[in-house]
């Protein structure tokens, strides 16, 4: 999420008791650009929450709503690439989203993410993950600015947004949580 917000974003999991605390979300639009932030608390360690942020080969079972997900052979100057599908519903909108990123990551610490808009439905597409220790949770600041380069309903603005991103992070956060606490990685959870 990283999507998430998209990552976050966009994302359906199975219904598990949640401790996941979601502090704060805001969703701002300015003319086609929309920007989220947001702060939560995840009941499982740093390295457990990063391990399954960067983990591209399987981050699409974390949730109905990413289609596909996948690492990518490298840029040209080294960059680390990705690929994301979507399969996104708000409201009555549905769309497939696609997205190649550049992937810029500090360990344990941090996740960040660069659309290529040549290759991707969005003119710009950033996302950034800041994790954080707490008392042997893990706080969560992120930050989106999405641009989509598709047409968006204009009844779909910043509250529609929000509540969709709300329901996917209190839902990814939950399916993470009960990963932590059951010993599960990402790779043990079935395909959708």
């Amino acid at each position: 999420m990283n999507r998430v917000a998209l990552a976050a974003l966009l994302m359906v999991c199975c219904g598990v008791a949640a401790a996941v605390e979601l502090h704060d979300m805001k969703v701002r639009k300015s003319g086609g650009q929309f920007h989220v932030t947001a702060e939560s608390t995840m009941a499982a360690p740093v390295d457990f929450v990063y391990a399954i942020l960067v983990d591209y080969e399987n981050f699409h079972r974390l949730t109905s709503g990413i289609a596909e997900t996948r690492p990518l052979p490298p840029a040209e100057d080294g960059a680390l690439l990705s690929y994301t599908r979507i399969d996104s519903c708000v409201w009555f909108f549905c769309r497939e989203i696609e997205r190649v990123e550049r992937v810029f990551l500090e360990p344990n610490r941090s996740v960040a993410t660069e659309a290529l808009p040549e290759h991707s439905d969005f003119k710009v597409y950033t996302t950034q993950w800041l994790l954080q220790p707490d008392a042997g949770s893990t706080r969560i600041s992120f930050e989106a600015t999405m641009h989509p380069d598709f047409w968006v309903p204009p009844l779909i603005g910043g509250w529609a947004i929000r509540n969709k991103l709300k329901r996917t992070a209190e839902q990814v956060g939950s399916q993470i949580e009960y990963m932590f606490q059951n010993g599960l990685s990402l790779a043990d959870l079935p395909a959708e």
